[in-house]
């Protein structure tokens, strides 16, 4: 997935909610001219920027980077997400972990 279909896939949100994009830039605290950089100069935001811009748009940062649309996510998957975004790396380390043992 290239930066054009992430940037695409949080336009297609940002639409859906009827959000201006200087609405959004303000939501997010970023200047409305990083997210317009972003289409024009094609290349993906800092982490903390896009951060910033799900936090706005109400979506987990998985959703930009993945084919899951989140329509297909339920209501305690979308919560898992939330959850997993305000870890620790070391604790997320240590779910991923105790996950990848549950499945063997």
């Amino acid at each position: 997935m290239d930066s054009k279909q992430i940037f695409d896939r949080a336009e297609r949100v940002r639409i859906e909610k009827g959000l201006s994009v200087y609405a959004m830039s303000e939501i997010a605290g970023i200047s409305h001219n990083t997210y317009g950089l972003w289409k024009t100069r094609g290349t993906l935001p800092t982490v903390d920027t896009l951060e910033a811009i799900c936090d706005a748009l109400e979506i987990p940062l998985v959703y930009l980077f993945t084919e899951v649309d989140r329509d297909e996510l339920d209501a305690e998957q979308l919560e898992l997400l939330r959850l997993w975004k305000n870890l620790k790396p070391e604790r997320k380390k240590t779910i991923f972990q105790l996950l990848k043992d549950m499945q063997e």
